[in-house]
């Protein structure tokens, strides 16, 4: 793809313990571009959500990340 990367991951996970079931899931998408030899800026968007069964506790959330990688 050039100077450009993309990359894309997902977990999903569950856990059974008696008659309670724990989902995870989550996304994450990423994306860089080389903008000078050792100079990388990147951006990330995450997404997860955990449920806990036999319970009302929903966790959900959404992560934007940032930086510039430097190569020296």
């Amino acid at each position: 793809t050039g100077p450009y990367g993309f990359s894309f991951n997902t977990l999903q996970s569950t856990v059974e313990s008696g008659a309670t079931e724990n989902e995870f899931t989550n996304y994450s998408l990423g994306a860089d571009f080389a903008l000078a030899p050792g100079l990388t800026p990147y951006l990330e968007l995450v997404l997860f959500d955990l449920d806990e069964g036999g319970t009302t506790v929903d966790n959900e959330g959404t992560l934007v990340m940032t930086g510039v990688q430097l190569n020296f």
